[in-house]
C-alpha cells in the first residue's frame, strides 16, 4: 500500500485483533499486506484513544468545491448524453451554472476538474 492510503474499517479491526493476541507488528504487517509503520500507527492510535473501539478515519480537510449539487447534476447529465463533450463546450452551453471563479481565465481548468470530479463520483 502506498502513502497516504486509507484502510477500511474491516482492515484496522483486523491490525487490532491481531495486536490484541500478542502478535508481533512484523508477522501482523505481513500477514494483512500492509507496512509495519501503518501497523505501529494504528496500534499507537487504538491506545491513545483508550483501547476500546477501534479507531475510524477521519475526513481530510480539503478545499471546498468550486461547484454546487445542481451544477455538478447538469454536468452528470450532460455527460451522460455526450461522453466526450470537452470542458470548453460545456462551459459555453451551461454559462450559468459555474460560479464566478469558474468564469475567468482559468475557467475551463476549473470546468475539466469538475468534470473530473463528477465522473469520480459517478463510477463509484
Amino acid at each position: 500500500m502506498g502513502k497516504n492510503k486509507d484502510f477500511s474499517a474491516e482492515t484496522i479491526a483486523q491490525i487490532i485483533a491481531l495486536n490484541k493476541s500478542s502478535k508481533q507488528t512484523k508477522a501482523i504487517s505481513e500477514q494483512i499486506g500492509v507496512g509495519p509503520n501503518s501497523v505501529r500507527r494504528w496500534i499507537a492510535k487504538f491506545d491513545q484513544e483508550g483501547g476500546h473501539t477501534t479507531p475510524t478515519l477521519k475526513k481530510r480537510p480539503g478545499k471546498p468545491k468550486k461547484t454546487d449539487s445542481r451544477s455538478q447534476a447538469i454536468v452528470k447529465r450532460e455527460l451522460e448524453s455526450n461522453p466526450r463533450v470537452t470542458a470548453r463546450k460545456l462551459k459555453e452551453s451551461n454559462p450559468d451554472i459555474f460560479v464566478r471563479q469558474a468564469l475567468g481565465r482559468r475557467g475551463t481548468g476549473l470546468v475539466a476538474t469538475g468534470l473530473m470530479d463528477v465522473l469520480a463520483s459517478s463510477k463509484k
